[in-house]
């Protein structure tokens, strides 16, 4: 980052898996003395201080292919119809699912970072106490915003997630260059 870093301020959104790289590649740049995004933004994704995401997996795993719904949403009649085609959609999210299984969280300090942690109000994956959680983590906690929807609510109505960010992200703004401390 330290070469391609020009001074503009940027941030991080991650969705699920991704909620927990972007927090982790914020922790390695705080590690390096590197500027940290003007706003961390983390969505659909329990806290990884928590066992939560290792215990849905056990239970899906031992629930069948159908429990894997639950993450991924419905799997489409034509993925269902060609298991090679089937396998090449699901080989990125089972590699994600493994890194995630994988992952141990190592205490550090809390981030300080601008957040905003979203949800979905009915998503199995990542409840809205499991979305607080992050709180521990942060040294400014947020409630999390929840929308309406599973754990694919910003596919169904991108609009709304897409205003709540760019408002968290404004408010950032002002706060930029945010150094490791």
């Amino acid at each position: 980052m330290a070469t391609e870093n020009d001074g503009r301020p940027y941030a991080f959104f991650g969705h699920s898996f991704g909620a927990l790289c972007a927090f982790e590649t914020a922790r390695v740049l705080r590690r390096g003395e590197e500027t940290l995004p003007a706003l961390l933004g983390i969505s659909a994704a329990a806290a990884p201080q928590t066992s939560a995401f290792r215990e849905l997996v056990g239970v899906g795993m031992a629930a069948g292919p159908e429990a894997l719904t639950m993450i991924t949403g419905p799997i489409s009649e034509k993925l269902l119809r060609d298991p090679l085609l089937l396998a090449d959609a699901y080989t990125p999210l089972l590699a994600d699912l493994v890194a995630m299984l994988q992952y141990r969280h190592g205490h550090e300090p809390a981030l300080q970072v601008p957040v905003a942690v979203f949800g979905g109000d009915a998503d199995a994956v990542a409840s809205a106490g499991q979305l607080a959680q992050w709180g521990e983590l942060l040294a400014e906690p947020r409630t999390p915003r929840l929308f309406p929807g599973d754990h694919h609510y910003v596919v169904a109505r991108p609009e709304p997630v897409v205003e709540e960010l760019m408002t968290a992200l404004r408010a950032a703004l002002p706060s930029t260059a945010v150094r490791a401390s």
